[in-house]
């Protein structure tokens, strides 16, 4: 009994939580992806004069290549401006990621020092890309509300990022060592460049037999204006909650587009007003019973698993350094 009241509570506690982020979810995405950039990016270049001072580089080589990452964003803050008010901030993101990305599994084999001064320029044209079109995104977002707040928020999330990066980048550096320090940026960099993708789990029979309860699907969050009529969708509706629909008809309307949704196996036409700031999950791939695993996951018994197994590992780990 006391099982049951606990597991209930842990539900009741999640949903209230849900409940409680839904309205910031717009603005959390921006300033979790600014906190991410910014404290990998520190996590290494705090630590970038000893690897190069390692390498043989003089006090001025060093001091060239480190000033090579600000001025070259410097240099391509404007033009990258006008590109992200003509092209897609989320894709230009992605391919601000992608150059970081490569800055940093690079310096783990570049020799010379003309390799690592491009290495030092594509880092910073990649920054800059990110920044800009980060900030365009946030701003388009932004609302006539509170918006001194968000913006500090916004900004101090940055802040927070330049000082947790270099504190864990000098307890990775202690513990692994720089190679594998660029090995885990270069991986957190990838992983931030998903953050438009997303998979879910599939609850209902509303759109049987295309898809099954049990099913997941791996997600991409689009613009309403990149809909097609054929997609499926998954919507946040007032009173059904979160739904898995197929786009019958898209109009434009007074704040943005109105979808006309309805699962395959309905007869019920859904009617969803989608802002023109706002986004859109759209299925890509269907992962079969992948969604049972979603569950489980997302449950009490899922989380205390998963709790267990990272202890598991991390006694075993600090055992076998000691043995070592």
């Amino acid at each position: 009994m006391k099982l049951a009241n606990a597991e209930a509570f842990g539900i009741y506690c999640v949903r209230q939580m849900k409940a409680w982020l839904e309205p910031t979810r717009t603005y959390a995405l921006p300033s979790f992806l600014f906190l991410g950039y910014m404290s990998t990016l520190w996590m290494v270049l705090a630590f970038i004069p000893i690897y190069l001072t390692d390498l043989g580089f003089s006090h001025l080589q060093i001091g060239i290549l480190i000033s090579t990452f600000p001025l070259a964003s410097l240099i391509l803050m404007f033009p990258f401006g006008i590109f992200s008010d003509r092209l897609s901030p989320k894709k230009l993101i992605i391919v601000g990621f992608a150059m970081m990305a490569i800055f940093f599994l690079g310096l783990r084999y570049a020799g010379g020092f003309w390799s690592h001064l491009a290495l030092f320029v594509l880092a910073g044209t990649g920054g800059a890309l990110f920044r800009v079109s980060l900030f365009s995104l946030y701003y388009k977002f932004l609302g006539e509300q509170n918006k001194g707040a968000k913006l500090g928020i916004f900004m101090g999330v940055g802040l927070l990022g330049y000082g947790l990066g270099p504190f864990v980048g000098g307890f990775l550096f202690l513990r692994v060592g720089l190679d594998s320090l660029l090995l885990i940026s270069t991986l957190l960099v990838v992983g931030g460049a998903l953050f438009n993708y997303c998979l879910v789990s599939l609850q209902g029979n509303s759109m049987e037999p295309a898809l099954r309860h049990g099913d997941a699907l791996w997600t991409k969050r689009v613009d309403p204006a990149e809909l097609k009529i054929g997609n499926i969708v998954i919507l946040r509706h007032s009173s059904l909650g979160w739904m898995t629909h197929r786009v019958i008809n898209i109009q434009p309307s007074r704040k943005g587009y109105l979808l006309e949704t309805k699962g395959d196996a309905n007869r019920i036409v859904e009617r969803s007003e989608i802002e023109v700031n706002g986004t859109v999950r759209v299925s890509l791939v269907r992962i079969r019973y992948a969604g049972y695993v979603l569950e489980f996951l997302g449950s009490i018994d899922g989380i205390v698993l998963v709790g267990l197994t990272a202890l598991v590992i991390a006694i075993y780990v600090h055992r076998g350094r000691e043995v070592l």
